[in-house]
């Protein structure tokens, strides 16, 4: 038998995305180590090779020169690599975020993208979209998000304000807005002078893509379960259940006439073609009453128990007082 693959369908892509987030993320660790390991292996050799040179030769004008190494070494590289670094992991999550709630709407179950969300930017978008839209609470992940705002806030500064705390001149280092942050932070060396600040260690690139690789992967998951929500102006709860239980019913009642059919089939009495004709319309009528409910639910009208014989006995005519009673309830 032939694999159905829809029933790999809601989950697949969302098992794929998350692969290939991890694989992603892996590589910028992976990326980060190497490089860093370069440099302090530089770092090692600018500092032996000043203590020999120190030992022989005090005065040696090649001191100068290695002291302008290390600190190149030591800061100007950890900082052309590390701030660069964290503004694509940024980028990616950022990027990432907004698919997530792309792949949702793929669904259909609104009409709203993100790109219709106001917002700063597709962070803070995102977010409304999977709150408001996609109806998914995030309390569990309010931790994460705590700290990805603050990522952000540095993110900003690096890349709108060259890697500096002071964006109000007229106030000190010390009492700009994030200096407390940055000053904080265990991994970012900050000038409190000049407001200067470099991330200094790979830890802090690592620390920001497991955060940002759980935030993904917990809103992945959420977004992975959701399912279709019914409701109408008179029922804003959702009726998804109830919706469930009328259409397993009514696929139950198709069943029940293709066994009716198949009776016949086997039957070779005289009574067989009245038998099946009998119980046909009996099921019919069983039809009508479940599709008159999911009908009058549809269009927000209110159902009554004679509403299925409409359908029964006058046919497309009671169909139509169906629509219009169903329709201009509130007229």
């Amino acid at each position: 038998m032939p694999i159905d693959r829809r029933q790999f369908k809601g989950t697949s892509i969302f098992v794929m995305v998350k692969e290939q987030i991890r694989m992603q993320f892996s590589e910028f660790k992976e990326f980060v180590d190497e490089v860093s390991t370069d440099l302090q292996l530089k770092v090692k050799k600018v500092d032996a090779d000043y203590k020999t040179i120190l030992e022989s030769d005090p005065e040696s004008e090649d001191l100068i020169f290695l002291i302008e190494d290390y600190r190149k070494y030591q800061e100007m590289h950890s900082k052309f690599l590390f701030n660069p670094m964290l503004l694509s992991i940024y980028g990616y999550f950022e990027i990432w975020l907004k698919k997530v709630c792309d792949y949702n709407h793929g669904k259909r179950f609104s009409n709203i993208t993100v790109s219709d969300l106001a917002g700063q930017n597709y962070i803070e978008r995102s977010r409304i979209y999977l709150e408001k839209v996609a109806e998914i609470s995030l309390d569990d992940l309010t931790e994460e998000w705590t700290r990805i705002k603050q990522i952000q806030n540095i993110r900003n500064l690096i890349a709108h304000n060259f890697s500096n705390v002071i964006k109000n001149s007229a106030r000190p280092v010390n009492e700009q807005s994030f200096f407390q942050l940055l000053k904080n932070e265990q991994y970012i060396y900050l000038d409190e002078q000049f407001g200067d600040f470099y991330i200094e260690d790979k830890r802090f690139i690592h620390d920001v893509v497991d955060l940002m690789q759980k935030y993904l992967f917990g809103v992945i998951d959420k977004v992975a379960q959701i399912q279709v929500k019914a409701k109408n102006t008179t029922l804003p709860y959702d009726m998804g259940k109830w919706g469930i239980e009328k259409t397993e019913a009514l696929l139950l009642e198709v069943i029940s006439g293709l066994e009716i059919l198949d009776n016949y089939e086997k039957r070779d009495d005289e009574h067989r073609l009245e038998d099946t004709l009998f119980n046909v319309r009996n099921l019919i009528g069983e039809m009508s009453w479940n599709l008159t409910k999911m009908y009058s639910f549809f269009t927000n009208g209110k159902w009554g128990k004679k509403d299925k014989d409409l359908i029964v006995i006058e046919r497309k005519e009671g169909l139509e007082k169906l629509k219009k009673y169903y329709t201009n309830k509130h007229n």
